[in-house]
């Protein structure tokens, strides 16, 4: 409250000062969610030419959203602060540079805030949704307002009786609040342990947050789920049905990605049932693909052929339809092989999560689906720059990077002629981002 209100005083203490205006927040106000608020704001007007700015913010406001969410975990605050100093030294602007500053700030002051999300699940300024519950008190005159104004119908009791709000189906919309004569209702602070669950997944018992669903609770305890369209980072679609497991008390078999986990829950991944319909599935998935692993680039690195290794499952001669045998060869960063393709989605997903980009999307159907750029164009014609996030993605070789075609695989040329080629292909990268970075300065200096 002593900090004079210049520039240099300003900057001592990791802010700045411009045409702006002067917030005034107290303890009702979370210091995580105003650093997301704030970053969000960054991340949008990024104009996308550096990767430190480009890239960093946005794994930044990522983090900070599973924070607020009740997700995040102590290393999270560690790359935080890792990527707040990157970001600050190596980004091109000065937008970048000061990109960093509402998180270095906050984590320097309210350091105690981060470790309350992340350790206790609990948001002291109250105002993280996901972290809080509304409640109903004893003050409650049973007038049924909130009941009759709340948009899901979590709300019951009788007239004249307090009443109770099912906070599973509460979406923390805040109406009965804002509704009620008494103010009866009021948020609160989840309770930790509420957050921990333990199971039994294929006899081994492990307690986990209640919001993990089954695959990340088994790798948990070392056992793998085969999936083809699950990804930590994307939508969970539960696309390819691979991941199916048997839940006891289930007469169906459920998909353990899109299965949160429950109190109690009892998994089998193994079962003669699951390992019959994976089967199943992997043997549909290699009738509609091409038989050339011997020279695919993908090879030794492919999902589909990984599994199908495990299941014990080969290809087999037939009659019956295959998907066109369409190679898109137009860009010439990226090869798209369409005859490959397992329609998995995560090509679609990744590339929407990038803004105003939502180059790939899905065309066609039932047996003719397939991933189309754009409006059916070519990747060249398209509007796609080749950022290669759906080559990263891609769990066959449906996408492959065109500057790897013939050369040594990524599993097989670790180490070469005691060079180590992961290294030096991100020495080149690097230089290749140092040399645009010098053009674009060139051109606003010329500017």
């Amino acid at each position: 409250m002593d900090t004079p209100v210049d520039f240099e005083s300003l900057a001592e203490l990791g802010s700045i000062m411009g045409s702006g205006g002067m917030v005034v927040m107290d303890e009702d106000n979370c210091m995580v969610d105003i650093a997301r608020f704030f970053l969000d704001f960054t991340v949008e007007e990024s104009c996308g030419k550096c990767v430190p700015c480009r890239e960093g913010t946005k794994r930044m406001l990522e983090i900070l959203e599973r924070i607020t969410e009740g997700k995040g975990t102590p290393e999270d605050i560690e790359t935080l602060e890792s990527l707040s100093e990157t970001i600050t030294i190596a980004s091109l602007c000065g937008l970048g540079q000061t990109a960093a500053n509402p998180v270095v700030s906050t984590l320097k002051y309210f350091r105690d805030e981060y470790e309350a999300h992340v350790n206790e699940k609990r948001c002291p300024g109250g105002t993280c949704q996901s972290l809080l519950e509304y409640f109903i008190t004893e003050d409650c005159i049973g007038c049924t307002k909130c009941a009759r104004n709340c948009p899901v119908s979590c709300i019951s009791g009788k007239v004249k009786e307090r009443h109770v709000i099912d906070t599973e189906k509460c979406i923390k919309c805040g109406t009965c609040m804002e509704v009620c004569p008494t103010g009866a209702v009021i948020k609160k602070n989840r309770r930790y342990t509420m957050n921990n669950v333990t199971l039994t997944i294929d006899g081994q018992k492990v307690t986990v947050p209640r919001d993990y669903n089954i695959i990340q609770a088994a790798k948990r305890i070392g056992i793998e789920i085969p999936a083809l369209c699950y990804d930590p980072n994307l939508e969970i679609v539960g696309a390819c049905r691979l991941c199916v497991v048997e839940i006891e008390g289930s007469r169906k078999v459920q998909t353990a990605c899109s299965t949160k986990v429950k109190e109690g829950m009892v998994v089998h991944t193994e079962s003669e049932r699951v390992v019959n319909l994976r089967r199943e599935i992997l043997q549909l998935l290699l009738d509609n693909h091409p038989n050339d692993c011997l020279t695919c680039q993908k090879a030794g690195e492919c999902l589909l052929q990984k599994y199908a290794y495990r299941y014990d499952v080969k290809f087999r001669e037939h009659d019956g339809a295959r998907r066109a045998n369409f190679v898109d060869t137009s860009s010439p960063y990226i090869l798209k092989d369409d005859s490959k393709c397992i329609l998995c989605g995560k090509c679609v997903r990744t590339c929407a999560q990038v803004y105003d980009r939502k180059v790939l999307s899905f065309a066609g159907r039932g047996f003719n689906t397939r991933i189309v750029a754009d409006a059916d164009y070519s990747l060249e014609e398209s509007t796609c720059v080749s950022c290669n996030r759906c080559v990263t993605v891609c769990p066959v070789g449906a996408l492959i990077d065109r500057r790897l075609l013939g050369k040594t695989r990524v599993w097989d040329g670790e180490i070469k002629g005691g060079l180590n080629v992961k290294l030096v292909t991100m020495v080149v990268i690097l230089k290749y981002c140092l040399k645009m970075a010098r053009t674009w300065q060139l051109e606003l200096n010329l500017q």
